[in-house]
């Protein structure tokens, strides 16, 4: 490895980690003996080319919360501009490499699966009955499947937090003050009524001084209009401009076990909304959350219902086993007996038909 040059980073960007290993990734042909020194010449270049392939993959890719913000921006854009192709392929980009990403957050995979989700039923809308549409249908149904689990998860691990949360800020305003119990069991100098006696009491005069403070008027925070039916999951904190990055930001939690394909460590340098000091604030940032989850819970379940109906209607006719001999007369026969029960009659066969048929010709001829 001499010869090769190390990369530079851009200045401000630490290198990102790269747990790949190229000879299983990118698996060079075996040397032959008679190779011209054209090709011995070329195995270097490519060999420097398939290193380039990870790194690039890795820059494309969010690593902090600006990023995140900027990716998922491209991909609402995409949707809205009719992009569906390219809504998905960035969606599909980013999931397909969770091992190598920070700074994610529960919302982040579920705003990506989502829009993958909607991107494939835009997709399939427009084409006719064929096995390529019935695939995308099963990849829509894959991705709001995932979607709905993060989205039950998320909201039982806030409302779990919630509790704990509320539980503990009740017994820190009921539980006795610790600065008072030093007090009261420090001994401290008390003086006496000899004391007071002696020590002749002072007054002076205080001047009276009148002054108002300039009124300030308080930030007032913009709540966001929560549509259902809109695309845009109500998640407007991750495309649109806050004033701060603190203020009232989306919860972050720790994917669980069954979805635990990223690195835990990776959500907890992300803003928690459970350490605001005003108790207020808290909840009512965790009740907004909640209600989001509830309405994209209830957008999910009717895109599952209309998908589950897209696929039962497409699924083509599952083709009879051919019986033997003896299945065939045994299921004769048992049709034949539910048929007599109800009040079926088997009719023979009328030969009157025929030889009046057989009449008719012959006297013709003879005529």
């Amino acid at each position: 490895m001499a010869g090769l040059l190390p990369f530079e980073f851009p200045l401000g960007h630490e290198p990102y980690p790269m747990d790949i290993d190229l000879e299983a990734d990118f698996p060079t042909p075996p040397r032959s003996q008679t190779a011209s020194p054209v090709q011995q010449q070329s195995r270097p270049r490519q060999l420097k080319r398939n290193m380039m392939i990870p790194l690039m993959i890795c820059r494309n890719l969010p690593q902090t919360s600006m990023e995140w913000k900027r990716v998922l921006a491209f991909v609402k854009r995409d949707y809205q501009n009719g992009k569906y192709r390219a809504c998905l392929s960035r969606c599909n980009e980013v999931l397909d490499n969770i091992r190598q990403l920070t700074h994610l957050q529960a919302a982040h995979l579920i705003y990506l699966h989502f829009y993958a989700a909607c991107a494939l039923e835009m997709q399939f809308r427009s084409m006719q009955h064929s096995t390529h549409r019935v695939k995308l249908l099963k990849q829509a149904r894959d991705h709001l499947a995932r979607a709905f689990a993060l989205v039950k998860i998320e909201d039982e691990d806030i409302n779990s937090r919630w509790r704990s949360s509320s539980a503990a800020s009740s017994y820190n305003m009921h539980s006795p003050c610790s600065s008072t119990s030093t007090r009261m069991l420090s001994p401290t100098p008390s003086l006496t009524f000899s004391d007071c006696e002696t020590q002749p009491v002072k007054i002076k005069r205080r001047k009276r001084v009148r002054f108002s403070n300039p009124i300030i008027a308080e930030p007032t925070i913009i709540e966001p209009m929560i549509r259902p039916d809109s695309p845009t999951l109500g998640f407007d904190d991750m495309t649109s401009e806050v004033p701060s990055e603190q203020a009232f930001s989306a919860p972050v939690m720790g994917i669980k076990s069954a979805f635990a394909s990223s690195p835990t460590a990776a959500f907890n340098d992300a803003p928690n909304m459970f350490e605001f000091e005003d108790p207020f604030a808290r909840d009512r940032s965790i009740h907004r959350y909640s209600t989001i989850l509830d309405s994209l819970r209830r957008q999910i379940a009717t895109h599952l219902a209309a998908i589950d109906a897209e696929v039962a209607a497409a699924a083509p006719m599952v083709p009879q086993v051919p019986l033997n001999d003896e299945m065939r007369a045994l299921d004769l026969q048992t049709r034949i007996a539910r048929l007599k029960a109800n009040g079926w009659q088997r009719r023979r066969f009328d030969a009157s038909r025929y030889e009046a048929l057989r009449e008719r010709a012959m006297a013709d001829l003879m005529g």
